[in-house]
Parts: structure tokens; C-alpha cells; sequence
């Protein structure tokens, strides 16, 4: 018996699922933004000095459409995305360590990004923080 008539006997698979069909397979388009906006954005913002923020994105979005209504401009810039708030909570715990020992009177903004930067690579190359990431991802997703 041939792989083709093993899967569909007299058809051709589809590539791509009818959107009916990928609803009822639990990967529709509304579940997965609504786990997006779960996540949560370490924001930084630059004009208050040391001052990183923890909220979720969905609070963010919020936030920024109504600052647009109200024509105000944006003071905290998204810096990363965790998927659970003990992780963006550990990260910012990181990050202010790293800075304390900084000397904050000759800091210069690409110093403080190439902190920041640094920062979310050691965070993000740490394969136990990494293994967590997938099974909260994988639970979210379910």
C-alpha cells in the first residue's frame, strides 16, 4: 500500500487545513493571542533612571492605545518578553545587580544597552531557564 493511500485513500492531502478544521485542532488563531498576551515585557524606561517595569503584554497594548488617545508619548521602552512573570521578575533582579555595580555618573545609553543586551543573552542562553520556557510554553499552549 502506498504512503498516499495510507493517509487519504483517493485524495490528495491538503497543506493546509480548512480554518474550521485548524479551530478544532486547539491552534486556532484567537488561542494563540490570547497566550501572546500573557506574556510579559520587561520595559525600561529612559528618562527615569534605573526604573525597569514588569507587565504583562496585553496591559502594554492597553497602555499604549490609550497614551495614543490621549496623544501622551511612551517613557518605557519593551526591553524582552518572558513567559512567566518569575522570569521577568529573575531578569530585572539580574539586570539591577548588574547595574549597581556599575558606575551610574559615567553611564552612557550604549552602555546601558550593551547591558541590557548582554543580560537577556546570559539570561536566555541558561538551558535550564530555556527548558522551563518550553514546558510553560507547551502548558500556555494547551
Amino acid at each position: 500500500m502506498s504512503e498516499r493511500s495510507e493517509r487519504d485513500p483517493g485524495n490528495t492531502p491538503q497543506k493546509n487545513p480548512e480554518p474550521a478544521k485548524r479551530a478544532t485542532e486547539g491552534w486556532n488563531v484567537t488561542h494563540v493571542i490570547d497566550v501572546a498576551l500573557k506574556l510579559f515585557v520587561v520595559e525600561y524606561s529612559v528618562s527615569e533612571e534605573n526604573s525597569p517595569s514588569v507587565r504583562t503584554l496585553e496591559k502594554v497594548l492597553i497602555d499604549n492605545i490609550d497614551n495614543v488617545r490621549r496623544g501622551l508619548p511612551k517613557d518605557y521602552l519593551p526591553v524582552g518578553l518572558f513567559v512567566s512573570r518569575e522570569d521577568a521578575d529573575r531578569f530585572v533582579e539580574k539586570f539591577n545587580f548588574i547595574l549597581a555595580r556599575e558606575d551610574q555618573t559615567a553611564m552612557r545609553w550604549q552602555r546601558l544597552a550593551d547591558i541590557l543586551q548582554n543580560s537577556l543573552q546570559e539570561f536566555l542562553s541558561d538551558p535550564d531557564i530555556r527548558h522551563e520556557d518550553e514546558n510553560k510554553t507547551a502548558e500556555k499552549l494547551d
